[in-house]
């Protein structure tokens, strides 16, 4: 059973960052950037993005010209999106250890405020709303990604289903992942506009995970999320070589000789202040 409560905590995601950095950023970033299209993001802009990681979509807008602040709460993400930041020579984008729950920032101070499939694992994700409305000036805009379905991430239910089968003693009801009352958009509207948004819309974006090899996929699912990352390294070194082996068998049963492809569907909610 995958405890997404690792993913609610600071430590969970300072011991995933290199990982994530290396392997996923690169993926997360395509919805980044379709949120900064929706939302228009112009040179001089002040932009905050909130639980940031390691800075997809901070990144995108300091090279559009806007003023960035990116917030985590892990201080081992944010120690990545400063390096990244330096390398880069984007002067104008700042990081720090925040909690996105509790910014430590001024009412009205952001012109847009961006959370990409990141405030959809917090603990009180009203109050995260809350937030990001309290630090946009009027007529400020935010744009939150969160995950569709499980069943639209076919990566997911792929591993999900070579567990069942490969371990079936282990096959317990897993438990719902954080994001799953913001999976249908009318949901995700809604807790919008309880924060305080007006205009809410919500568009739905898909991108494919692509691999040349499927056990390049079991290891990047298994080191994508802290959650995902325990439960297979829990496993004794003979239950997770079943567990890979079903499966391998799975996939290329699916999609033959590959490359391999998995698509992953997400939304965009976007209000304006």
């Amino acid at each position: 059973m995958a405890d997404y409560s690792l993913e609610q905590v600071p430590a969970g995601w300072n011991d995933a960052a290199t990982f994530y950095d290396a392997h996923v950023a690169s993926f997360t970033a395509k919805f980044a950037r379709d949120a900064l299209d929706l939302v228009g993001v112009s040179p001089g802009m002040r932009v905050l993005d909130v639980a940031a990681g390691s800075g997809a979509l901070a990144l995108a807008a300091a090279q559009r010209g806007a003023e960035v602040l990116a917030t985590d709460f892990a201080p081992g993400m944010v120690k990545l999106l400063q390096d990244k930041a330096a390398a880069a020579g984007h002067t104008q984008l700042r990081a720090a250890v925040m909690d996105g729950q509790h910014l430590d920032l001024d009412d009205a101070s952001f012109d847009r405020a961006f959370s990409v499939l990141g405030l959809m694992f917090f603990p009180d994700r009203k109050k995260g709303f809350a937030e990001l409305a309290r630090v946009l000036v009027p007529g400020g805009r935010a744009a939150v990604v969160a995950w569709s379905r499980p069943d639209k991430m076919k990566v997911l239910g792929a591993f999900q289903n070579a567990l069942w089968r490969a371990l079936p003693d282990l096959a317990l009801p897993p438990r719902p992942p954080p994001w799953l009352p913001l999976s249908e958009p009318e949901a995700f509207k809604a807790e919008m506009r309880e924060a305080g948004f007006a205009h809410v819309r919500a568009h739905t974006v898909s991108h494919t995970l692509v691999f040349d090899e499927p056990t390049t996929a079991f290891d990047w699912l298994t080191g994508a999320t802290p959650a995902l990352n325990v439960l297979v390294h829990r496993l004794s070194p003979e239950d997770r070589a079943a567990f890979l082996e079903v499966f391998v068998e799975d996939v290329v049963a699916a999609q033959g000789q590959g490359p391999f492809g998995f698509e992953a569907e997400a939304h965009i909610a976007i209000g304006r202040k």
